[in-house]
């Protein structure tokens, strides 16, 4: 079954099956607004940011949140999936910092680029191969970010 996620105002996430008109379940998962909710490559988790500063993991398969990631000091403004390395992702804030983070490791950022951006990160985006992240902003700028060469 495919499913759709949204975020909202009342502090919700609802999943919807869109051949039906109300939601399936309802996840109450924050403390604020819920701005920004993406599905995990593989369909196994949704990650969720919000006002509250935090992000939420929801395993799918057993309908709870099974980690909170703490890292950022505004609002979360964007999340995007790494295409091929498995549970990682990045996030972005109205500070115009970057995270990345490994659902494996412990609920702090993996790496952390504070100052990013002069203004809110508004979209994150990898390149389909993983190489590449892109980053916009408020501050009028897009950035291209490059994975270090090992050794």
């Amino acid at each position: 079954m495919s499913l759709v996620a949204t975020g909202s105002k009342d502090f919700n996430i609802k999943l919807w099956d869109p051949r039906q008109s109300e939601a399936i379940t309802t996840i109450y998962a924050h403390k604020s607004v819920v701005g920004r909710v993406r599905w995990s490559p593989n369909g196994q988790w949704l990650i969720s940011g919000s006002r509250d500063q935090l992000i939420k993991m929801m395993d799918v398969r057993k309908m709870s949140i099974d980690k909170v990631f703490k890292g950022h000091t505004r609002e979360i403004t964007s999340l995007s999936w790494h295409p091929t390395a498995v549970g990682i992702f990045c996030s972005g804030s109205y500070d115009g910092q970057i995270c990345h983070w490994d659902v494996a490791q412990d609920s702090k950022p993996v790496e952390s680029l504070i100052g990013a951006h002069d203004g809110s990160i508004w979209a994150l985006a990898y390149h389909p191969l993983g190489h590449l992240m892109v980053s916009g902003s408020h501050d009028n700028c897009t950035k291209f970010w490059a994975r270090p060469r090992p050794g």
